[in-house]
């Protein structure tokens, strides 16, 4: 994911190991993703967003189309502001 390299043929266990190796790097934040009940991909979203990664890179990463992009963002955006 830091190289922008497109994980989009990991497996759910690939992407759920990817996570649990990054709570241990940010274990808060890793925590606030998951009182939202997040999908794994709207998780790794929120994770390349947080970091800086642009909207062209978080697409090459997730190997999604664009519409996609946006159904994502939208969910995430929807659920964090229902939590504030």
């Amino acid at each position: 994911m830091i190289n922008n390299q497109d994980i989009s043929d990991c497996s759910n266990t690939q992407l759920t190991n990817m996570l649990i190796y990054y709570k241990t790097i940010n274990t808060k934040y890793m925590q606030k993703l998951q009182t939202n009940n997040f999908t794994p991909k709207q998780q790794i979203y929120c994770i390349l967003s947080s970091i800086g990664k642009t909207k062209q890179q978080i697409l090459k990463i997730l190997n999604i189309p664009e519409p996609n992009y946006y159904i994502i963002k939208s969910k995430v955006e929807k659920a964090t502001k229902l939590e504030k």
